[in-house]
């Protein structure tokens, strides 16, 4: 019997990729040989290359690409799945040349929708639950994430460059352009201070991407030699090797923040206006906290079910008071109290 071919577009950030593993893990118990079809400007590919998950992986990082490859590739996969973020006309257009039927859960304003409506299906998203569900809904509904969905097998050579023990921390969110979800840099000083003199035992590797070197630098500058800066130094390969030598991760709704918890590492995250229901950890296990004010008009960055009561774009917000009144000390003694309920030894890697 011929094996079922299945297709994923990863067209976002590192967070989206890493929220599409238990989807891919999913179609791989079913029976499907999985492709995962790269054009993110971010090389979110490297997170796979480093593991056996996906069977095949595509990169086309120009639309000539993409079409040539989709032609190449005519109805070659029995299925394809498009989320919320790669659900635009181009990758529409490659997912009707190249497959069978395809499955969204976003409607795009394309003339496609109601020409190849046969083969589209479209999933309604579902308000009040987290991402990975409405990945894995594109699927079947009646499957149920849990965290060991999301690990991954990744095994790192010991780095003697690095200061163990260390808490691995990324100090912004978004490559630093998505400011609205950033914590102030005085308000990371404060906290930091508060860390190190507490735990004197403690060391910190920052990281981050080039976006990210200047505020990085003030940190260390005004902290010293305990805290050291990778930011900009690193590939997502790299970064994935401090990640999975850290005892922690402490961030925000970032990135990082998602590969931290696909490697099993107990995660420490500060949320202003994105969803904690939609990306957070924290009802899945208790070595993954999130700190939130849980204001009124809180989330207003999320893609459904967003509160734009206060502002309808995060950016413009007037006062940013979800992080602005979210103080170091208030953090802080969260921290401990979290660090205090931590297991001794990490979480285990699941298959």
């Amino acid at each position: 019997m011929k094996q079922k071919k299945a297709i994923l577009f990863f067209s976002a950030g590192i967070g989206d990729a890493v929220l599409l593993i238990p989807l891919v893990k999913q179609l791989k118990n079913k029976g499907f040989r999985v492709a995962g079809f790269f054009n993110s400007k971010q090389p979110c590919e490297e997170i796979f290359k480093e593991i056996t998950l996906l069977d095949e992986l595509i990169l086309c990082k120009s639309k000539s690409e993409q079409f040539i490859h989709s032609f190449k590739s005519l109805f070659k996969y029995d299925r394809a799945y498009i989320n919320y973020f790669a659900s635009n006309g181009t990758n529409l257009l490659t997912a009707v040349i190249c497959s069978k039927q395809i499955f969204t859960n976003r409607k795009v304003d394309s003339i496609l929708f109601k020409l190849f409506s046969f083969k589209i299906k479209y999933v309604e998203p579902v308000k009040n639950i987290h991402d990975v569900q409405q990945n894995l809904n594109l699927l079947d509904s009646s499957l149920k994430v849990s965290l060991p969905g999301f690990y991954i097998n990744y095994t790192s050579k010991k780095n003697e460059a690095l200061p163990y023990p260390f808490i691995a921390i990324q100090i912004s969110a978004g490559n630093n352009k998505q400011t609205y979800k950033n914590w102030p840099v005085n308000y990371w000083i404060r906290f930091l201070k508060m860390l190190l003199e507490q735990y004197s035992e403690k060391n910190i590797v920052l990281l981050g991407d080039r976006n990210e070197v200047e505020i990085a630098t003030t940190i260390k500058d005004k902290l010293g030699l305990r805290i050291n800066s990778l930011a900009g130094k690193t590939s997502i390969t790299e970064a994935m090797n401090v990640l999975n030598q850290s005892e922690l991760f402490i961030g925000l709704d970032g990135g990082l923040m998602h590969l931290a918890v696909a490697l099993g590492k107990p995660t420490f995250s500060i949320w202003g206006p994105s969803s904690v229901t939609l990306y957070g950890y924290e009802k899945f296990s208790s070595v993954h906290k999130c700190v939130s004010l849980n204001l009124s008009c809180s989330p207003c960055s999320a893609w459904i079910n967003a509160n734009r009561t206060k502002a309808t774009n995060p950016e413009l917000c007037p006062d940013h008071a979800c992080m602005q009144q979210l103080l170091p000390q208030d953090v802080f003694n969260q921290f401990k109290e979290y660090l205090n309920l931590l297991p001794h030894t990490p979480p285990s890697h699941a298959a």
